[in-house]
Formats: structure tokens, C-alpha cells, sequence
């Protein structure tokens, strides 16, 4: 529960900042998970908001509705306390009046594995229940809201207690064991299933956008598998070269992915005619890139050690050439010193080899040498939004080596 400088007065600004600055999507990479965060143990408003974000990170926009302030006041009534007594007797960790979205939970169990999360909510027909103007909104209505928001909601009848206290009792013992035996169950099929996806033969046909707490994966958002491009042919322009093109692919046809032989032998022809295909299509690129592009059109979330291994061992099909620390591939016999530039696409700065810049330089080049700053304007015509310090040294460094460059690489 020590989360450093949000533990702290005003850490709140500090989460702020560091998740509202994405401009296009953020990816959540956690060891704990919202219901591990106990807030009775600390009432700091920076680790309240630090809950509430990874609760929405995994899930999603119901998230917000359903955040709960804790207990807002004692026992609406005797019959409640004697239940919420009752209960606890039987080893459950009971809560009175829990504030949710505007409702008011009669007594919330706590979830014995996670301190930070509810295992159920228990409504009695209590002061509340009776103040309520009409039975639809006694008896349907707050349920349903509540489930709606992720409860798991079970009820007390006041007749069935004074009757029969003892089996009633039983009754909710036995329900909330068994909820919390399916909970129990879900988290380790979710575990189970994470474990599974390392494994290349068990990764889904579609690839999937996820973003992943711990053991904890949110809904999967598919996106629809775009067939392998054909391979084409790469352009390249120079002041002095005029167009030139690149051979093309050794297969002339598409390569169609098939995750199930990725790591076959007989597989590697197929894989090298892909791989060609992204680099006639989409290169120069970093080696990473292309790992993360093959994998993905694969269908896989992720890039592990032994994909990249393969990748890598492939590689020596391609040109190569070292921009700073970074090795870029190219179709062989297309290595020049200009790329049309194509956008920022899905890419990061980083990824876009300095041939593609000293290209947008090149045609815009009149009105980078009016500028006050040429390192905004240029990320301005690339079409980036915010220049961060690191951004502005690559551009920096593309637009030197631009003027040192009066050949070919």
C-alpha cells in the first residue's frame, strides 16, 4: 500500500498526469490489480485514484458508475445489525451502508482474498427497503443497477430471519461460499488461459488489443485480420536519383500467415516471402518492428523471445543499415538515402528510419528555412501532436544527417 509520492498530499496531480497524455490509445502494465488496493488501509486521495483508474482499466466504462465510497453510516436498523453480526460470526468481513452510485448497499461483504474488492452485496428489507416510493423500485429496480455494475446482490427477507434465523443464515453462508468458489475458479481459468497464450498453438486466429493487469486480462477488443499484402514494389526518390525501385518478392504472390507451422522447417519459404512482403510494403524498419509486425499477422498478442529468435535467424535476406544504435532492414539492392515519407501511421518516431524524414525535409525544405524553429515545423508536417524533448532529438539528428548526406548510403 506504499505507492510513494501518490500515498502523499496531491499525488493525485502526479497520476493525472501520467494517464491523461496519450493521444491515441495507453496500455496498462500492472503487478497488482484494483481489488488488491485496501483502501481502509490509507485514505489518500492519490491511491483512491489509482484504484478507480485500473478498475477502469479493466473494466471499462461501467467501472466509474460502480465505484464505491465505503461505509456511509452505520446500520439503517436492529434487524441489520443482527445480520451483519451474524455473518461476521461466520468468519465474513461485513460492511454497513456501502455507498454505490448514488444507492446505498445494506452490508457489503468483503472478498477474503482481495481486501480491496466486494465479494457481495446483502439487502434486507430494512428502512431503506420501505422508504422506497413503489415495489418496482424496492424489489427491481436498485438490484438490477447494481448487478448492472458488477454486484453480485443477495437478499434477507425480515419474515424469513425472525422465523427461522438459523436457516437463513445458512442459506447466505452457503450462497456467498459459493460465490466465492466461482471467483475463485474464473481467476484461475484466466491464469490458466495467460499461460496458454505463450504457447503459439494456442493463440486465437485473430490478434486482439488487450490491456493486461497481472492476472488479471480485460476484454479483448478483435480486430479483424487484414490478408497479407502482395508483394510490391519500393520506390524510393533522392534530389539527385531520381525514382528507383527495389526488386520485388521472390514468391510474386501473397504469403498467407498460419500461426499452427510458424516454428515448422517447412514453414520457413512462407515466412520468408511474408517477412519480404512487410519490408517491400512498409520498410525500411527496426528489426523490432518487423518482429511485432509478422507476429501480429499471426494473430498474437504478444512478441516472445523464441518468435523474435526466429525472426532474427531470417534476417539475413534483407540489407541492413545502422541508423545510430538502431539497425533498419531493407529489400535487398534498396538501400538509398530517400524513402517517401508515409505518415506516422501506427508508428512511432523512433520507428520511421531517417531516409523517410530527410524525404519531408526535402519537399518542404523552403519553408523549414523560414521557420523560427525548424524542429516544430517539421514534426507539424509529420503530423506529430506534442514534440517531447526525445522527439525533438531525433528530428534534430535526422535533419543534420540529411546535410552530412550527399550520396547514397
Amino acid at each position: 500500500m506504499n505507492f510513494g509520492a501518490m500515498n502523499k498530499d496531491g499525488g493525485e496531480k502526479r497520476l493525472n498526469v501520467a494517464v491523461t497524455r496519450a493521444r491515441v490509445e495507453l496500455h496498462v502494465f500492472a503487478s497488482i490489480t484494483a481489488d488488491q488496493i485496501d483502501m481502509t488501509r490509507t485514505r489518500a486521495r492519490g491511491v483512491a485514484d489509482l484504484k478507480a483508474f485500473l478498475d477502469f482499466a479493466g473494466r471499462g466504462a461501467v467501472a466509474l458508475a460502480g465505484q464505491d465510497t465505503g461505509s456511509v453510516g452505520p446500520a439503517d436498523s436492529p434487524f441489520e445489525e443482527a445480520v451483519r453480526d451474524a455473518l461476521t460470526a461466520k468468519g465474513w468481513e461485513v460492511h454497513s451502508q456501502i455507498g454505490v452510485s448514488g444507492f446505498r448497499i445494506d452490508l457489503g461483504v468483503r472478498h477474503p482474498d482481495h481486501a480491496g474488492a466486494w465479494l457481495a452485496g446483502v439487502e434486507c428489507d430494512g428502512a431503506r427497503y420501505h422508504s422506497s416510493a413503489t415495489a418496482r423500485d424496492r424489489d427491481r429496480i436498485r438490484q438490477a443497477v447494481l448487478e448492472g455494475l458488477g454486484w453480485s446482490i443477495l437478499r434477507i427477507w425480515s419474515t424469513d430471519w425472525f422465523r427461522a434465523p438459523e436457516a437463513t443464515l445458512q442459506r447466505i453462508d452457503a450462497r456467498l461460499t459459493e460465490i466465492l468458489q466461482a471467483d475463485r475458479d474464473r481467476r484461475a481459468q484466466i491464469v490458466t488461459e495467460n499461460q496458454l497464450t505463450d504457447a503459439p498453438e494456442a493463440m486465437a486466429s485473430e490478434p486482439e488489443v488487450m490491456i493486461e493487469i497481472d492476472d488479471a486480462p480485460l476484454a479483448p477488443i478483435n480486430l479483424p485480420v487484414a490478408p497479407a499484402p502482395e508483394a510490391a514494389t519500393l520506390f524510393a526518390q533522392g534530389p539527385a536519383h531520381g525514382i528507383l525501385g527495389a526488386p520485388e518478392s521472390r514468391t510474386g504472390s501473397a504469403a498467407t500467415p498460419d500461426a499452427e507451422r510458424f516454428f515448422d522447417d517447412s514453414y520457413t519459404p512462407q515466412l520468408l516471402a511474408l517477412m519480404e512482403q512487410i519490408i517491400a510494403d512498409e520498410g525500411p524498419m527496426p528489426e523490432a518492428l518487423l518482429a511485432r509486425s509478422v507476429s501480429q499477422r499471426h494473430g498474437w498478442q504478444r512478441t516472445g523471445a523464441r518468435i523474435q529468435a526466429r525472426i532474427a535467424a531470417l534476417q539475413g535476406i534483407f540489407d541492413t543499415a545502422m541508423e545510430g544504435d538502431v539497425r533498419f532492414l531493407w529489400i535487398r539492392g534498396g538501400v538509398r538515402d530517400r524513402v517517401p515519407f508515409r505518415g506516422m501511421t501506427d508508428r512511432s518516431l523512433r520507428d520511421i528510419s531517417r531516409t523517410e524524414i530527410a524525404d519531408l525535409i526535402d519537399r518542404n525544405a523552403e519553408k523549414l528555412a523560414t521557420t523560427e524553429d525548424p524542429d516544430i515545423e517539421l514534426a507539424r508536417l509529420a503530423g506529430i501532436g506534442r514534440l517531447s524533448k526525445d522527439a525533438r532529438e531525433y528530428l534534430k539528428s535526422c535533419r543534420e544527417w540529411r546535410e552530412l548526406s550527399a550520396a547514397p548510403l
